[in-house]
């Protein structure tokens, strides 16, 4: 497999909230743990890598295809000898910069060489303790490759993603085998793609990526579920009907703190689904089951659903 395709095949692996490797949330540090026992410190915050755009003319392959777990097997294999090598090296935290030369410089092209974002023959290149532009480009490749914004900047982000261990690369790499072999099956021509940890949603047309988009996912405490079904129908400038669970956790307590919560974010409260309309600072709602009362978020800029609801069978 080509260090090309690799890369490209990489940044699609994120499929569910377990991956510790490949995320891509903007929310706070965190600290994960594989089950191989791989301690993962991971600095989320920071750009997307992705936009929304358009991308029909360009043929890309969508993040799953009927060859990924084949592809994903190749991967994996290479991961193994990265493994068996002795992994790579850690990047220090020091300042990189065009001015940046010394051991740190060195230690970051090494661990590049060991991916494969630099060729092996930047190592013996006139002055590779010197930062440059070759390096640089490499720089921004790992970050596309790994949901950061392609900068060509060491932040704390990008760092945080060089140090991650081999090792916690590979148990990421064979924990998804059986997930993308998963998502393989039945895979139709058209399809909505979901990469939950990467935030990201591809449109297929004919096995072809048509359009890319930055999404709103789940909290890490309440992740969003993963499910395979089909669209039936699109729903243009929807209402949002607030789940309890929202209503309790989220929707309340912002009331409570703001008495125009609900105004502003054009939200009415009803006397259960298809009940009259109430006025919420009639309710105690300390002592009420966010159940009790039906909250619908009217069609609008502020709605959670945005101007375009796609239906499918969710349990």
């Amino acid at each position: 497999m080509s260090l090309l395709i690799r890369r490209r095949f990489l940044q699609s692996l994120a499929l569910l909230p377990v991956f510790a490797a490949f995320p891509a949330l903007a929310q706070d540090a965190i600290t994960t743990q594989s089950l191989a026992t791989v301690p993962v410190k991971l600095v989320t915050q920071g750009a997307l890598a992705t936009k929304t755009e358009i991308l029909s003319d360009r043929s890309e392959a969508p993040m799953i295809s009927q060859g990924s777990a084949e592809a994903l097997e190749s991967v994996i294999e290479r991961y193994e000898e990265i493994v068996a090598g002795g992994g790579w090296p850690i990047v220090p935290n020091r300042k990189f910069d065009k001015k940046a030369k010394g051991e740190h410089v060195m230690l970051l092209r090494q661990r590049l060489v060991r991916e494969g974002y630099l060729d092996h023959d930047s190592l013996t290149a006139a002055a590779p303790e010197k930062w440059d532009s070759t390096l640089a480009d490499a720089v921004k490749d790992f970050q596309a490759s790994h949901g950061i914004a392609p900068s060509g900047k060491i932040n704390e982000r990008t760092l945080a993603e060089l140090n991650i261990p081999a090792e916690a690369r590979l148990f990421s790499l064979r924990d998804n085998l059986p997930r993308v072999i998963a998502y393989a099956e039945e895979l139709r021509p058209r399809a909505i793609l979901v990469n939950i940890p990467s935030a990201q949603l591809e449109t297929v047309d004919q096995g072809v990526v048509f359009s890319r988009h930055n999404i709103v996912v789940g909290k890490l405490e309440r992740p969003t579920p993963t499910l395979k079904s089909k669209v039936t129908d699109v729903t243009f400038n929807p209402f949002w009907n607030a789940p309890a669970s929202i209503v309790a956790r989220d929707i309340i307590p912002k009331y409570l703190e703001n008495p125009n919560y609900l105004e502003e974010m054009n939200m009415r409260v009803y006397d259960g689904v298809g009940g009259a309309e109430i006025e919420p600072s009639s309710v105690d709602w300390l002592n009420t089951p966010p159940e009790r009362y039906h909250f619908q978020q009217m069609p609008g800029s502020h709605n959670a659903l945005a101007t375009v609801k796609v239906n499918f069978k969710n349990e």
